[in-house]
């Protein structure tokens, strides 16, 4: 089988002379080109170069114009991006201003129960204070009473008397 002719053999083969009719129907400018030696991956990469070129000029042209495009809006988004949180902040701030004024409103409507409440409490404190005084007085009374009693009792059991001692 035979081998695949190589890039330059390609390209500087004689021409048969049905292609040199077709070549005389080609523009002078592409005559020249065809001419000049140039095979077709080098026109290819050429293209190429060109075509990369042109792609960088035409994206930094696009960036460029886009980003002066946005830049206002941006702006304009950002200010009221400021202007929602200014107004979200102000609206949970009335929101914590009047729970608070309402929670104190309750607590300062009811101040005479609380006051009441405070005083019934007090009262409550001390006579269970009284009380209890009144029953430690009442126990030491009957514990000092049982008290001399037995110790009475113990010195008659012993043969004396109480005055005796």
């Amino acid at each position: 089988m035979p081998s695949m002719p190589t890039e330059q053999q390609w390209n500087h083969r004689p021409m048969p002379p049905s292609a040199r009719r077709q070549f005389r129907s080609v523009p002078q400018s592409r005559q020249r080109q065809l001419a000049s030696g140039l095979g077709v991956v080098e026109r290819a990469a050429k293209w190429r170069a060109r075509e990369h070129a042109a792609i960088a000029v035409q994206s930094t042209w696009r960036g460029y114009s886009t980003k002066h495009k946005v830049k206002p809006l941006l702006f304009h988004h950002r200010a009221l991006q400021r202007r929602g949180a200014t107004l979200l902040q102000a609206l949970i701030r009335g929101h914590l201003d009047r729970w608070f004024v309402a929670g104190w409103r309750a607590r300062a409507g009811d101040s005479a129960g609380a006051i009441q409440r405070m005083a019934r409490g007090m009262l409550a404190r001390r006579r269970v204070a009284e009380l209890k005084t009144g029953m430690s007085l009442a126990a030491e009374a009957v514990q000092r009473l049982w008290r001399g009693y037995r110790t009475r009792a113990q010195l008659r059991g012993l043969g004396l008397g109480a005055t005796e001692f």
